[in-house]
């Protein structure tokens, strides 16, 4: 907690002092201890997160032309059918933006965490190394708790999507 106050200090002072931002991250991140490493895990992290919107916006898309096939099923009147397209739109991009927001604060704490302890507990109460030699790779390079958090996020809207997929060719044998 010191650091982070007294690197918003030094930041503070240096934007007073007239010098450039640059150089205040570049102090900040010297006291911090940034390294290589920690900048890629960063950028994967937002990369991820760039992938799982993408996942977003398919399934809202896919969920909105699941809900017009609906809609011509349940043989409703053409004239609601545009109301009921822009509000499966409009209640979908919400809800993906509301997701992804959460899930930028949630996929970059996931690059400081180690991970979890309690995993993998071995019989005298200490955690027990991974079995394999990938899983062992992945906690020594810190992306065990980044990857299993994208699989869990990217999971939900994943499931829309092949829920909308698979529902519609079901809708459309039922209009005929």
């Amino acid at each position: 907690m010191d650091d982070i106050l007294s690197s918003r200090w030094i930041a503070v002072r240096l934007w007073g002092e007239g010098r450039s931002t640059f150089l205040a991250c570049l102090k900040i991140c010297a006291m911090n201890r940034t390294t290589l490493h920690d900048i890629l895990l960063y950028t994967l992290a937002y990369a991820l997160l760039l992938i799982t919107m993408v996942v977003c916006l398919a399934a809202v898309l896919e969920f909105r032309l699941s809900i017009n096939v609906l809609w011509a099923v349940m043989r409703r009147s053409p004239y609601t059918l545009g109301l009921a397209d822009q509000l499966s739109l409009l209640v979908g991009g919400l809800l993906a933006f509301v997701y992804t927001v959460f899930l930028e604060g949630y996929y970059r704490n996931g690059v400081t965490q180690r991970g979890d302890k309690d995993l993998h507990k071995s019989e005298s109460g200490r955690a027990a190394r991974p079995r394999g030699r990938v899983a062992q790779w992945l906690m020594d390079a810190r992306l065990d708790v980044l990857l299993r958090r994208f699989a869990w996020t990217v999971a939900i809207p994943g499931g829309v999507l092949i829920v909308s997929l698979a529902m519609r060719p079901i809708l459309f044998g039922l209009l005929r």
